[in-house]
């Protein structure tokens, strides 16, 4: 009698061991998933298509364009001469023309839209891109720079002109 008891509460005991492991099994794999979908979300949000960052830089004016350094200083305020340069970089989708249009704080356009230009990969891919020079207001104040690819608008900077 006591063996049947003992092997009743073995037999209960594997089966709630069982379950347990299961169900914990299950839910780790289950957290994984979730964990895997949460992170694929957030790489799209991140990288998306088109434009991932950009960024502007100034380079004294005066010089040859194919004489200015790679790179300039990255900024947000200019002098009224200086060379404004965009940097920045974006994710291939096949062939694209980068181009910008400028406007002023009061949302009037001081720059109609100019294509910089064309830039092409394999789809996907991510890469930088580099360009001298917008063409930048002469006037002091405020303003932004938004950036289009094949003229859909993906990113708006904003920039200052100083004396």
């Amino acid at each position: 009698m006591k063996n049947k008891i003992v092997i009743g509460l073995l037999v209960v005991l594997i089966i709630i061991g069982g379950l347990v492991y299961y169900f914990g099994f299950w839910q780790k794999e289950k957290k994984v998933e979730e964990i895997k979908e949460e992170v694929e979300e957030i790489k799209e949000e991140i990288i998306g298509e088109g434009i991932i960052s950009a960024w502007l830089e100034s380079s004294p004016a005066g010089i040859p364009i194919a004489e200015l350094p790679r790179e300039g200083k990255k900024t947000t305020i200019f002098k009224k001469d200086d060379l404004i340069r965009l940097s920045g970089e974006f994710q291939y989708d096949g062939k694209v023309i980068l181009s910008y249009q400028i406007f002023n704080k009061k949302g009037e356009m001081v720059q109609d839209k100019t294509s910089l230009m064309e830039l092409e990969g394999e789809e996907g891919t991510i890469g930088g891109f580099g360009a001298c020079c917008l063409i930048s207001p002469r006037e002091v104040g405020e303003y932004i720079v938004k950036l289009f690819l094949n003229d859909k608008e993906e990113k708006t900077l904003s920039f200052e002109i100083v004396e």
